[in-house]
């Protein structure tokens, strides 16, 4: 309780007005995320959803994200898996709080790219073509920053080559169609030098 009048203390300080407010579902990780500079903006479940490559239940481990989706696809609401059990940590709510609970009734799992173990590689056109969810992360943040991709599959096309070309032309880059650790920089994304 302390901690919380504290924060509550430091937010009417900083102008941010002087009734107590706490963080919703996505507030919940987004403040993490942005303080370790995993994130530049806030954002939604549904953004964090977005950022996320998709992964069964069966392949869920601590550090991943759940989520509750609409039939449209729409996240809602996200959780965080915090240990092996898969229990799952969510803002429930102002009269629930902050609540531990085992993984049910999420329908959506994802593995956001920061917590990833694995060394990131370059990405261009090959043949056979590139896949993989770190191809699907440049896809979103490619499609993010406007520039058409075609499909969002994780299939490294030459329409995702033609818009890297272009967003590293626009950025000042080489445009070289090699999505490296400066492309992923300018595009917001986690290089993993492994």
């Amino acid at each position: 309780m302390t901690e919380s009048r504290f924060y509550w203390k430091k937010q009417v300080k900083a102008g941010y007005g002087d009734r107590l407010r706490a963080f919703d579902c996505s507030g919940l990780g987004v403040y993490f995320l942005l303080q370790n500079d995993l994130l530049k903006a806030d954002t939604t479940a549904d953004g964090l959803m977005k950022l996320c490559a998709r992964v069964s239940a069966a392949e869920l481990r601590p550090g991943d994200f759940v989520f509750r989706a609409y039939d449209s696809g729409k996240a809602y609401h996200i959780g965080y898996v915090v240990d092996s059990a898969l229990n799952v940590v969510e803002a429930k709510g102002r009269d629930a709080g902050v609540v531990k609970g085992p993984f049910k009734g999420w329908n959506v799992c994802g593995r956001p790219p920061f917590w990833s173990t694995a060394k990131s590689r370059v990405l261009m056109l090959t043949s056979p073509y590139m896949k993989g969810s770190d191809v699907l992360a440049l896809q979103k943040a490619l499609a993010g920053k406007v520039y058409p991709i075609g499909k969002l599959d994780g299939i490294f096309s030459p329409e995702t080559d033609r818009a890297l070309r272009a967003f590293q032309a626009g950025a000042g880059l080489a445009a070289d169609g090699k999505a490296g650790p400066l492309t992923f920089k300018a595009l917001g994304l986690v290089w993993y030098a492994g």
